[in-house]
């Protein structure tokens, strides 16, 4: 189209406005002077007209290619805020905790389940904190004390808390306890350091290897496992805590990864 323009212009040039300036050129009358200007106005309008109409067209052809090329939109950068950093650091770092005391509790009660009294925050997990924690189906325990340490160590305490009304009702005397039970009740803790553990690690790793995941201890000290049912004599601790002492015992074990509970009038030892 640029091209037939010129040509238009061109052609226009030639025809009307050169024979006009050839007879001003010529013959010397105002007249003739008259009608070249003319022819040269016209001429110039005549540009002037197709310069016009070929902006025009132009113009028309922008919003196409606009809409044929959209402007690019802006998109949310990839990065995280610091905030949101942060936060998930914190989600991150309690869940790890988290999953640390159910793995410990579950050893000794496989159908635990707790709550927080109060979260933790990352800043106290960091440092070091003791918080507690409501525990259910977990008898006779209540309650624990979690202690986080600097260094990455977890520690609980399992806490039996009952009313001061049903303890009352129910008081726990030593003096009905034989004088030979309270002497053993306080040792039990030196028994299992010298003699206990030693027993028990070698029982469980025996057992283990013959297929056995449990074992049983009556009061006498004579241990036994279930097989098709049935109670199956295996071995004697000697000098065996008396019932009263076995709840410490437990506790004592369980420091050491036993999972240890009393049931009835025997001592449950399972192992995963």
């Amino acid at each position: 189209m640029a091209v037939k323009s010129r040509i238009d212009a061109w052609t226009l040039l030639r025809v009307l406005v050169v024979p006009c300036l050839f007879l001003c050129a010529i013959f010397k009358r105002p007249i003739f002077q008259w009608i070249a200007c003319a022819a040269l106005f016209v001429w110039v309008c005549f540009v002037i007209s197709k310069l016009f109409r070929s902006h025009r067209k132009h113009c028309k052809k922008m919003p196409a290619e606009q809409k044929a090329f959209p402007a690019k939109q802006e998109t949310k950068p990839l990065t995280e805020t610091p905030q949101e950093a942060d936060d998930d650091t914190r989600l991150s770092l309690l869940r790890q905790v988290n999953y640390r005391i159910m793995e410990q509790l579950k050893q000794s009660y496989p159908t635990v389940a707790w709550l927080w009294e109060a979260r933790p925050s990352s800043e106290e997990i960091s440092k070091g904190c003791t918080k507690r924690i409501k525990l259910y189906h977990c008898d006779p325990f209540n309650f624990g004390e979690v202690t986080l340490s600097a260094t990455g160590k977890l520690e609980i305490a399992l806490v039996q808390m009952v009313p001061l009304a049903e303890a009352e009702l129910q008081p726990h005397n030593d003096e009905d306890l034989e004088e030979q039970d309270i002497l053993d009740r306080s040792d039990v803790k030196q028994w299992y350091t010298q003699k206990g553990i030693a027993l028990l690690s070698a029982l469980i790793d025996e057992l283990n290897v013959q297929g056995h995941k449990r074992l049983t201890i009556k009061e006498n000290g004579d241990v036994f496992v279930t097989a098709s049912g049935k109670q199956q004599p295996v071995d004697t601790i000697p000098d065996f805590p008396p019932r009263p002492a076995w709840e410490d015992l437990c506790v004592l074990a369980r420091e050491d990864d036993i999972a240890a509970e009393v049931c009835n009038q025997e001592l449950t030892v399972s192992w995963a």
